[in-house]
């Protein structure tokens, strides 16, 4: 009940904030300016939230708490929304999904270190290059916006979903 809750006091407060800013008590100007730097703000810091638990494992050198999964999920997601940003030409979407793949990257980078005892990097680095820089230029160049969205909505389902398996 506490989730719902909550679901039901944020989407509440968007449709007050959003008639506020319709009738002219909130300046809708300012209301878009502060949002679109607060929004992919709250984005990054999401994206760096797991920090402490990669370090703890790291601490620990066991990777047993790791959501190995939802990093490689993210990175996927971040590396749609890298060539989504490329394509509509938005540095806040570019930024932000870039920022957010370069978490994914460190997280599993630690992963690695724990699960293969600081060996076969080198494997590690070109494998992951490889995926990364082939995804991008093959999204941002050749995939069509409309086919890149369902990609997005797809993966970003799968993301949300793997903490249930």
């Amino acid at each position: 009940t506490l989730t719902l809750t909550t679901t039901f006091v944020g989407v509440g407060t968007f449709y007050v904030v959003a008639g506020l800013a319709q009738t002219g008590v909130i300046d809708e100007t300012s209301l878009t300016t502060f949002l679109s730097t607060a929004c992919p703000l709250v984005t990054m810091v999401q994206f760096a939230a797991p920090a402490p638990l990669v370090i703890e494992a790291i601490k620990k050198m066991s990777a047993q708490g790791l959501p190995t999964q939802a990093f490689q999920s993210q990175a996927g997601c971040n590396v749609l929304g890298i060539a989504y940003g490329l394509q509509i030409a938005n540095s806040a979407v570019l930024v932000t999904n870039m920022f957010g793949l370069g978490c994914q990257i460190m997280f599993l980078a630690a992963d690695h270190l724990i699960q293969i005892s600081n060996s076969k990097w080198l494997g590690f680095v070109v494998k992951l290059s490889v995926i990364v820089n082939a995804s991008l230029i093959v999204l941002a160049t050749l995939t069509p916006i409309n086919i890149l969205g369902h990609f997005i909505t797809g993966l970003n389902i799968f993301l949300y979903a793997a903490p249930l398996s």
